[in-house]
């Protein structure tokens, strides 16, 4: 493993050249260092040795030309450039120098391999720029620890560390960069080639979506060649803008992203840890140019009269929703908040394996489905409710013709490579008229003879009318809405969306998922009901709770026997017996919990 960072702590900011000696006193890094003042900057080893040599070479290079007679080409260029890294690296001035008038000499000869050095001053800093690490992770001298937690996993070509820290149980994603010196120069060089040969021989018509740009640019970049294959992706992202926040986006085991507004760091829904804290830096540009490619996908502009957008945005790495909200809207600045759809779904088993579901409410959920009853799943934003749908939607039978109808994103997974029978209908609902024509779809339903409906999420009356509408035909559903308890969901459809209460009559299986929040955040299923069709109060049905989450031993348990559940649905035995033989695992990625180091 790795050696931890060393910690230094550096009297201003930029770091002087006292602070780099401390680190030279020290002995060569076999481990990145961490220089500390307001916040923490992390280096890699080579980059150490690389700004150290730089230093010592700069200030002999610096002696050799202050004694360069005036109008020396030379000597002004490479003293400019000097200047400009030792003063962002040492944080030492070189105004001593300036302004030097030379004629020819003989230091033109005498220093140019020591010159050529410092000419490309931009291609040098991104090789040797930190990492910047937030003021609130805790990184201390006085301390062995590095405050980054073990490395846990890889996302090239960054490795996640996960750190829980102290009392409050926080936990922190920290993705370092493990490109090597070298690594880096050849992402700049490839990206300075990419753009070139772009400004010199693009024509028009030029792609603006961020897949089709993306695309373009790989088929070029393996034209030119130059780039390792696991570097690709990042090298992409990098020349549209997306570095920083590349980690998070490629990382299969982050559900949602959030930024409060430019300028301050990420915070994130991880699969397995729950809300994180995080190392991502929203720089500004990195803001703009995220919400210009939302702009691009979504054909609407964000600006003061309409300052909230949502898009979609797919390319072959990942899928993401993006909602923002700006000023004069958003106070603070642009907010953000991008959610990740996956393409390896989460499947029942790993549901099983997470605790979020216990096997035989699955069997259950499962058996409802084939015997065709219809599946309200609803819960807070973000606890699941759609994982859990797709799990469930997998196992519905290969042979049923399946219609899929989706908002502004496809939430669903495509199943024909999976052997099924599938339409998905993408029907947005964000305008008046979308939602006009979101509802004739969802009428159009009736005349296309699904066996089974994946409606996504209900999200207006409309969308409640059109529900209960299709499930009066006869068809039967699955779908997901918000709603903190199933009484106060059936009182909303009653009372709000002015649904005539006999329609409740059609619905038969409520699912509540909740997102459970202590040290960690977990989904979990905790009550499973059915609606009694002939028991009525306050103008809406009784709930026959089948399954409970026992909040005393968390566990969730059934309220009947199981052979009640064998009689009203005979393939449960069999579906029960199915899931207990599956291999019960860990969703993609998993990271054991055991793995996060305490700090």
């Amino acid at each position: 493993m790795a050696d931890p960072p060393r910690l230094y702590h550096a009297p201003s900011h930029p770091f002087f050249v006292e602070a780099w000696r401390d680190v030279l006193s020290a002995g060569p890094p076999e481990g990145p260092i961490i220089m500390l003042r307001r916040r923490g900057y992390l280096f890699q080893p080579d980059q150490v040795r690389t700004i150290l040599d730089l230093i010592g070479r700069g200030q002999a290079l610096a002696r050799l030309l202050s004694r360069a007679p005036p109008r020396c080409r030379l000597a002004a260029e490479s003293v400019r450039t000097i200047a400009h890294l030792i003063r962002l690296l040492a944080g030492e001035g070189m105004a001593g120098l300036k302004g030097m008038r030379c004629i020819t000499c003989g230091i033109c000869r005498a220093a140019p391999s020591e010159g050529g050095q410092f000419r490309n001053t931009g291609r040098m800093l991104h090789a040797l720029s930190p990492q910047v690490l937030p003021p609130i992770l805790p990184l201390s001298s006085s301390s062995s620890s590095s405050g980054l937690g073990d490395p846990l996993y890889p996302v090239d070509p960054y490795v996640i560390h996960l750190a829980r820290i102290g009392r409050t149980g926080h936990v922190f994603y920290v993705p370092v960069q493990s490109l090597s010196l070298d690594q880096r120069l050849s992402v700049f060089d490839a990206v300075a080639r990419l753009r070139q040969y772009e400004r010199k021989d693009l024509k028009a018509p030029v792609s603006l979506d961020l897949r089709d740009v993306i695309e373009e640019r790989r088929s070029l970049i393996r034209r030119l060649g130059g780039v390792e294959g696991r570097l690709m992706p990042y090298v992409l992202y990098y020349s549209v803008g997306l570095q920083g926040v590349y980690p998070a986006l490629a990382d299969e085991l982050v559900s949602e992203l959030f930024a409060d507004r430019e300028g301050s760091f990420a915070y994130l829904d991880h699969r397995e840890f729950g809300r994180c804290r995080s190392s991502i830096l929203m720089t500004r540009r990195q803001v703009e140019h995220l919400l210009t490619f939302a702009r691009i996908a979504s054909g609407k502009a964000i600006d003061y009269a309409s300052p909230s957008l949502r898009a979609s945005i797919r390319t072959n790495e990942f899928h993401i929703r993006v909602s923002a909200d700006a000023p004069p809207l958003s106070v603070e600045g642009t907010a953000l908040a991008v959610r990740k759809f996956f393409s390896k779904p989460i499947d029942l088993a790993a549901l099983i394996g997470n605790g979020t579901i216990t096997p035989d409410a699955a069997a259950y959920c499962v058996a409802s489905i084939r015997r065709r009853r219809s599946v309200t799943i609803y819960g807070e934003s973000g606890s699941g409710k759609t994982t859990l749908a797709i799990a469930l939607d997998l196992r519905v039978p290969r042979t049923w013709r399946k219609i899929s109808v989706e908002s502004d994103v496809t939430e669903n997974v495509s199943q024909l490579d999976r052997g099924r029978n599938q339409v998905r209908l993408l029907a947005s609902s964000s305008s008046k008229t979308d939602q006009e024509k979101r509802t004739r779809v969802l009428n159009s339903l009736l005349h296309k003879s699904p066996d089974y409906v994946f409606f996504g999420e209900v999200l207006s009356r409309e969308d409640s009318m059109a529900l209960f509408q299709i499930l009066g035909a006869g068809l039967k559903c699955m779908h997901t809405i918000h709603s903190e308890s199933g009484e106060a969901l059936l009182r909303r459809w009653v009372f709000q969306h002015r649904i005539p209460a006999p329609s409740l009559r059609d619905l038969d299986l409520l699912v509540h998922v909740e997102k459970a929040r202590g040290g960690t955040l977990a989904r979990r299923v905790t009550r499973i009901s059915e609606v009694e069709k002939d028991k009525w109060s306050d103008l809406i049905p009784l709930l026959r709770d089948v399954f409970v989450w026992d909040r005393g031993e968390g566990v969730l348990r059934p309220t009947i026997p199981a052979s009640a559940i064998s009689l009203a649905l005979p393939c449960y035995d069999g579906i029960l017996a199915e899931l207990r033989r599956l291999k019960v695992r860990q969703p993609p990625g998993r990271v054991p919990r055991e793995g996060v180091s305490s700090v």
